[in-house]
């Protein structure tokens, strides 16, 4: 096969010989796919789900720890996708499936840690409002030993589903301790769109002291990140 290549330059059926750098090589010419209908209208998702995972987590930079991190993006991306998939609304629609609760940190859950009912009013012009229950959250909420303080940090962002632009984002983040009770509200600036995909996403992180030295806590268990609100379009 070897001589034979070497007299030859050219494609004979599927077989292609070539010269590289005066070696002569042979490979297989690669064959054109069709695609159905079915498998296009698949990759336009795709796409479009990639473009507005990018785009949320780029307006997450603020509360992700690593916004770039793979398998936490391939799994948003996947919630995205299967959202699409599912009969998406045509005008304003609140607790998007796949999407409300999504977990970025699968070794906390949130809900685990906060077994309070948080509650977002999305129907102010231009701020969305996180509710909190009056209550003492430092003695419900699961946290680690020697912890005196909780930090509570809530981001909002958006993206137009057609194309994954960006409708804006904001951040806060608030402490809670037993000198500083948690607010009933945290006001939220921020305009809702039609055709636009909006979340809420909170992280909790909690602050030990020992020996006189304080510091967050840096295990994973104790970081819960999630989706706590998300709605499409805005209301009438």
């Amino acid at each position: 096969m070897g001589s034979l290549a070497k007299q030859l330059s050219g494609k004979i059926g599927n077989v292609i010989f070539y010269d590289r750098n005066g070696k002569w090589c042979i490979r297989s010419r690669a064959t054109r796919v069709r695609q159905t209908k079915a498998t296009k209208a698949a990759a336009v998702l795709f796409g479009k789900a990639a473009k507005m995972g990018k785009t949320l987590r780029s307006g997450l930079n603020d509360i992700l720890p690593d916004s770039r991190e793979r398998k936490m993006m391939y799994r948003m991306n996947k919630s995205l996708l299967l959202w699409l998939q599912s009969s998406r609304p045509k005008s304003f629609e609140l607790n998007l499936p796949f999407i409300d609760h999504f977990q970025f940190n699968q070794d906390s859950d949130l809900k685990e840690k906060i077994k309070l009912p948080i509650v977002i009013d999305w129907k102010k012009r231009g701020k969305v409002i996180v509710h909190f229950p009056e209550t003492d959250i430092l003695k419900v909420v699961t946290s680690p030993k020697d912890t005196v303080a909780i930090y509570v940090e809530i981001a909002i962002t958006g993206c137009k589903v057609s194309d994954g632009s960006s409708t804006g984002r904001y951040f806060t983040s608030i402490e809670i301790s037993e000198q500083s009770p948690a607010p009933s509200k945290v006001e939220l600036p921020f305009q809702l769109k039609n055709e636009f995909l909006t979340i809420v996403v909170a992280a909790v992180k909690f602050e030990r002291s020992k020996n006189g030295y304080s510091a967050i806590a840096p295990e994973k268990r104790w970081l819960p990140l999630a989706v706590i609100g998300s709605c499409y379009g805005k209301p009438e």
